[in-house]
């Protein structure tokens, strides 16, 4: 919950032994894990440094894809949510991964525990330059 100390994390090179816990999990309560200590590292204002979780969007996008938890979607899309809230070259980082597709899919059931992350991230894309509108 205190930015100085996500800061000091990702500073010290968190995310290179997470990337690989993303690759290669031992088990599916380890992804779970990761991807919530993920989340909880793109949150925050303000907002951590892209430079240390740009190498994240991608794996994170490629889970949405997968066979996994729904907590795990869920944590994805909050960390996708957090990252593409701001400037509107956070928010192109975040649609270049190609989510949207898959976002506007979660969106047909409203029931589902991803409709308010989904929502905040698509919410998010809205709001950047006309280009990203489209």
């Amino acid at each position: 919950d205190k930015v100085e100390f996500r800061d000091q994390l990702l500073y010290m090179g968190i995310v290179e032994p997470l990337l690989l816990n993303l690759a290669r999990p031992a088990n599916m309560t380890l992804l779970n894990n990761v991807v919530w200590t993920i989340s909880n590292l793109c949150r925050g204002k303000p907002s951590p440094d892209m430079v240390y979780l740009q190498p994240l969007l991608h794996p994170l996008a490629d889970l949405l894809n997968k066979s996994v938890s729904m907590d795990v979607l869920v944590d994805v899309v909050w960390a996708l949510s957090y990252l593409s809230d701001g400037s509107n070259d956070r928010i192109e980082s975040v649609m270049h991964t190609g989510v949207t597709t898959k976002l506007v899919e979660f969106l047909a059931d409203m029931n589902s525990q991803l409709t308010a992350p989904t929502v905040r991230c698509l919410g998010n894309f809205v709001t950047g330059s006309d280009i990203q509108k489209q």
